[in-house]
């Protein structure tokens, strides 16, 4: 994907992001995910040092009931998920 990207804005047509889809993404702060997204794969994210931001388009409980798997965002700093009808803080 390449790493020059501050933003990105996902279509609502993806369903699953894929494996080391947006790894090592430096300059990536800000990533707005539509609620079509039902998995995020092994390291989507991972080593994306500035990400701290999702816009998801859907609540906190579809959020939560995407599978993802337990390395997408590894070496990320603190992100916030920003849902519709509040926020979460991932670690």
């Amino acid at each position: 994907m390449g790493n020059g990207f501050e933003s990105i804005i996902l279509p609502n047509s993806i369903t699953t992001i894929s494996h080391d889809t947006f790894q090592s993404c430096g300059k990536l702060k800000t990533v707005d995910i539509p609620n079509s997204v039902t998995s995020i794969d092994q390291c989507a994210f991972a080593w994306c040092s500035n990400l701290n931001t999702i816009n998801y388009s859907g609540t906190m409980s579809q959020w939560n009931s995407i599978s993802k798997h337990s390395e997408w965002n590894m070496d990320c700093p603190e992100i916030t998920v920003y849902c519709t009808d509040g926020d979460i803080s991932l670690n």
